[in-house]
């Protein structure tokens, strides 16, 4: 794993998680001052290159992370000790930038389950497990959470108190209520949102209320040994990069002076992303006939997962490939969602699209690790603000060993 994309430590290489006892002194803050100074020391105001380096946002958006920074203004001591790699990484102002968030995970799943661990280790601020299900059989085939007790409870209340023990100092909070049923106002309380889930319909409610709501946003399924994620974070997100200007090399006295002054600069850059209908329903490709370029910068997971969020619009269910009559209904879908997208029907062979169709509501163990440690990766990698995070689907093929990013738009001609 490259340097830049390393996730949370396991919990067997951590550093014991323990609640300060009341019997032990107040835990010291970063800069080693003591938790309530007898003065506190007047805050030094940024320089302007330092305010230019900052990220825009909104007002409102202003308003909420000051408040939220003013409730936990340091890390404390230990709270340094027990993240220091992510520090050493992302830095101190990304990890008070995870330590604030909100984050709601809806769904429990095989998939949410390495996420809520992921995240949950990287020392957030608050995670609420959202699932109105309750826990079946099968579900502890994929979900390491569960156990054989807690068939036939709430998904989200089984699951919820198992992901607090990983770290007591993230508030872990379950909520039953179905996700269809929420109003607009329940997503006030969150930074981001995370939604395992097939179901089109789902997907397009929750992603539309969290772009009017400017949240970033991401869905994302197994279906047996494939996957995909779908990521939305509005029409202009902005993060910040690292730019190191190389050095001079006309003499060396001169190159040595240059590498004492010579610091990474930080730039900011932007993305646009689009709305889940838009990109599953209204983009088109204009690969009618089909050529290697097409071929490198598409792959035909997204045409199949197309495919069957098309037939489930038209059915209300998706196609069993088991039974002839919905196989034919199946294929004709194909025909006519590969004709609106504009792309050459060959592209999707029938053999991928019966394949994703059949397991399309099963689990598998591994592919939810590898695809569930990428999806939390990127939800780190938006709290963070230090890198791009990837644009905008994701496809991932466990029998072919694959991950590819597509972007996908209105016009998503390659």
């Amino acid at each position: 794993m490259k340097r830049g994309q390393e996730g949370p430590r396991s919990p067997t290489k951590r550093a014991r998680l323990e609640e300060p006892s009341e019997s032990r002194p107040a835990e010291q803050s970063v800069g080693g001052q003591a938790a309530s100074p007898p003065k506190a020391a007047r805050p030094s105001s940024p320089s302007k290159s330092q305010q230019s380096q900052q990220p825009q946002q909104s007002l409102s958006a202003k308003s909420k992370g000051k408040a939220r920074a003013d409730q936990h203004p340091q890390l404390t001591v230990e709270e340094a000790k027990l993240y220091d790699r992510q520090i050493r990484l992302w830095g101190m102002e990304a990890q008070q930038r995870m330590r604030t968030s909100r984050i709601l995970v809806a769904g429990c799943t095989g998939l949410a389950n390495e996420v809520l661990k992921n995240i949950v280790l990287a020392g957030v601020g608050s995670i609420t497990v959202l699932d109105a299900g309750t826990v079946v059989p099968r579900d502890l085939g994929s979900q390491f959470f569960l156990r054989d007790s807690d068939v036939g409870k709430n998904r989200a209340e089984a699951v919820a108190p198992r992901v607090q023990q990983l770290n007591p100092r993230v508030k872990v909070v379950a909520c039953t209520r179905p996700i269809d049923q929420l109003e607009d106002g329940f997503f006030d309380d969150f930074d981001l949102v995370c939604v395992i889930s097939t179901n089109p319909s789902v997907l397009t409610k929750i992603n539309s209320i969290a772009r009017a709501k400017s949240l970033s946003f991401w869905g994302a399924a197994i279906m047996g040994m494939y996957g995909y994620i779908f990521s939305d974070h509005g029409p202009e997100y902005r993060y910040m990069t690292t730019h190191h200007a190389a050095a001079p090399t006309a003499t060396a006295a001169a190159t040595a002076t240059a590498a004492k002054t010579d610091a990474a600069s930080r730039v900011e850059q932007s993305l646009s992303y689009c709305s889940f209908a838009d990109a599953v329903t209204h983009a088109t490709f204009g690969a009618t006939k089909m050529d290697r370029r097409f071929k490198r910068k598409a792959h035909p997971l997204y045409f199949a997962l197309r495919v069957l969020w098309e037939a489930w619009t038209e059915h209300g269910r998706f196609p069993d490939p088991s039974h002839d009559a919905q196989l034919d209904e199946l294929l004709a879908t194909k025909t006519a969602a590969m004709a609106k997208a504009e792309c050459d029907p060959a592209f999707l062979p029938d053999d991928l699209l019966k394949a994703v169709a059949a397991v399309v509501d099963r689990e598998l163990q591994p592919a939810c690790a590898v695809l569930g440690g990428l999806l939390a990766q990127e939800l780190l990698k938006v709290l963070s603000r230090s890198e791009a995070p990837f644009h905008n689907v994701l496809l991932y093929d466990s029998f072919e060993a694959v991950a590819q990013t597509m972007a996908v738009g209105i016009d998503a001609r390659v």
